[in-house]
């Protein structure tokens, strides 16, 4: 008989040395708010999450990326894949939830996007406030 292997695995922190800390998760995670908030409180400000959404839940999640982004203070990257296997729309939000990058829907192409990380940093130093 197989032993069950344990429910929760460590969270993805990847700080990177002069530039700052991502956040990974996957897909589904960002339906979850204890996701997001352990990963910013282990030093993520910038929260990666990568996703193959082909249905109606992705203008929801949209909406969620955005709150997501506002409720932690941290940028959220959340890339779906693009047609045919996904509905594109990959989005960059600020820490305020601000889009700043939207990409469009089918056989997107995600153009560079570049942030300054400077802010969720600064904010943290003075409480999040």
């Amino acid at each position: 008989m197989k032993r069950a292997s344990p429910a929760a695995t460590p969270f993805c922190v990847l700080p990177i040395a002069g530039t700052g800390t991502l956040g990974v998760s996957i897909c589904y995670d960002l339906w979850f708010p204890e996701t997001t908030r352990s990963l910013v409180w282990m030093g993520a400000e910038v929260l990666i999450c990568p996703t193959l959404t082909n249905t109606v839940d992705r203008n929801v999640e949209l909406a969620m990326a955005r709150a997501t982004a506002a409720g932690n203070q941290c940028y959220v990257v959340s890339v779906n894949s693009g047609a045919p296997m996904g509905m594109g729309r990959s989005i960059v939000c600020g820490p305020g939830g601000e889009v700043i990058h939207q990409a469009g829907a089918g056989y997107e192409v995600f153009a560079s996007t570049s942030i300054s990380i400077w802010w969720p940093v600064c904010a943290a130093r003075v409480g999040r406030s």
